[in-house]
């Protein structure tokens, strides 16, 4: 009697006799193989009573009316036992443990074990489920990846793109809307970007990918501390003098301060730091400018802080670089006079003296004590003193373009300012109140 070649089914010879018999033997053995269900592996004594059924593969030391057949598949039915061999490739159900495994040829082996290789998966999903768009899904408290043991010690995770105009980037989620984003998105320049809701993007830092320059678009914060107060581009300081020692004497005019529509620029009064306001012999200083230096330091340290010069400057009659921002017409005071790159970062202190004056967000970044502002801003003399922080022309300039805004302030015949204390620094920066006073000299208390 001839049999398939893969389950062993007794095939039916021609002219045989009690063909039903023949007929019976095949329906058995597919009726056990079929959707195969085990009881339990590897079970050397037979069951003290067996349902009809049941299956079992029995173990490799297999007693009683299992002996000889071991590693055999064991069914029980209205017949008897009968022992039937495991095909490579046989998938199993295992109630005793729950789960699924397949037979490689010589073993029974759980069939989630971890596979030697996976190659042209469709969608891979660890705890999460995969889909069309997120191909490889992973939902867990952390994932490793470390350099092969025997290997280079080397390790990488690589993103690759189409083109340049395509986009390879990692995305920080929040609540599943996006926060943050490093990579290259949209060019070949590595970016870090950063959103509040998830749809509208600000880029915090740009590295050309040809000359590896940083690009900070919006500046350090003022609360790096030591970063800002690092480079001051006036030669005076920002202290209206030519000395750089602790105490100055006599204001000189800078001339790095163009004075724009007939403004006028002159001596107002002198911070002295060794006074009688701070416990020193000399007079005290004048009001307004005493008020100044109470603001920015304590009043303990203050007889150690270097001393500077405040400068007046009025609007003068010209009506050139508008500004229709404010309820009234205005005009640029004053421009900085000097060819830097193309972004600079100004830090000053400004007091109104008489008038309303327009301190301007158009073409500019700007802050107000550290608030930044959108469109503008409207000073008037009760106010007190104000800090700004300006970053200019943060667009790139020719070098033929010599004159810059150094404040982007505006005024009209009659208005009075008091200006204190600038600093121009190179790059876009963030300045704090409490930062770019005076960085050329440090004084210890």
């Amino acid at each position: 009697m001839t049999s398939t070649s893969r389950l062993a089914l007794p095939i039916i010879e021609s002219n045989q006799a009690q063909k039903h018999i023949t007929h019976n033997e095949a329906l058995r053995i597919v009726d056990a193989m079929l959707h195969l269900t085990i009881d339990e592996l590897h079970l050397n004594d037979p069951p003290a009573s067996p349902q009809i059924g049941q299956i079992w593969v029995v173990g490799a030391t297999p007693t009683g009316v299992w002996a000889l057949h071991d590693k055999k598949i064991a069914a029980f039915d209205s017949d008897g036992w009968q022992y039937l061999d495991p095909k490579h490739g046989m998938v199993a159900w295992v109630k005793s443990d729950q789960e699924l495994y397949v037979f490689d040829g010589s073993n029974w082996s759980r069939l989630d074990q971890a596979p030697s290789a996976i190659a042209n998966a469709q969608f891979i999903g660890i705890g999460a489920v995969a889909d069309t768009y997120n191909r490889l899904a992973v939902k867990a408290e952390a994932a490793f990846l470390s350099a092969q043991d025997g290997g280079s010690g080397d390790t990488r995770f690589s993103l690759n793109k189409t083109a340049e105009p395509n986009t390879a980037s990692l995305v920080f989620n929040s609540t599943w809307s996006a926060r943050a984003e490093m990579g290259l998105s949209g060019n070949d320049d590595f970016a870090i970007k950063v959103s509040s809701d998830g749809s509208q993007w600000k880029s915090a830092a740009t590295i050309n990918s040809a000359t590896g320059e940083l690009t900070l678009q919006h500046g350090l914060s003022p609360n790096s501390k030591s970063v800002a107060n690092k480079l001051n581009l006036l030669a005076d300081s920002g202290r209206f003098a030519s000395e750089k020692t602790t105490q100055i004497n006599g204001f000189v005019q800078p001339t790095y301060l163009q004075m724009e529509n007939g403004a006028t620029i002159s001596h107002f009064s002198q911070f002295v730091s060794d006074s009688s306001d701070y416990g020193g012999p000399n007079a005290a200083n004048e009001a307004t400018t005493k008020l100044l230096v109470d603001q920015i330091r304590e009043p303990a340290s203050a007889r150690y802080f270097a001393e500077f010069h405040v400068a007046k400057i009025s609007a003068g009659l010209g009506t050139a670089f508008l500004n229709n921002q404010g309820t009234l017409s205005k005009y640029r005071m004053c421009s900085y006079d000097r060819i830097g790159r193309h972004q600079q970062s100004l830090s000053a202190y400004i007091y109104v003296l008489s008038g309303t004056v327009i301190l301007s967000a158009a073409n500019h970044l700007l802050w107000l004590n550290g608030s930044k502002i959108d469109d503008f801003a409207e000073l008037t003399s009760s106010d007190g003193w104000q800090h700004v922080n300006a970053i200019v022309d943060y667009q790139p300039r020719l070098a033929s373009q010599q004159v810059a805004e150094i404040l982007p302030l505006f005024a009209s015949l009659g208005d009075e300012i008091l200006l204190a204390l600038p600093a121009i620094m190179p790059d876009a920066v963030r300045v704090g109140p409490d930062e770019g006073i005076i960085p050329s000299l440090t004084v210890a208390v």
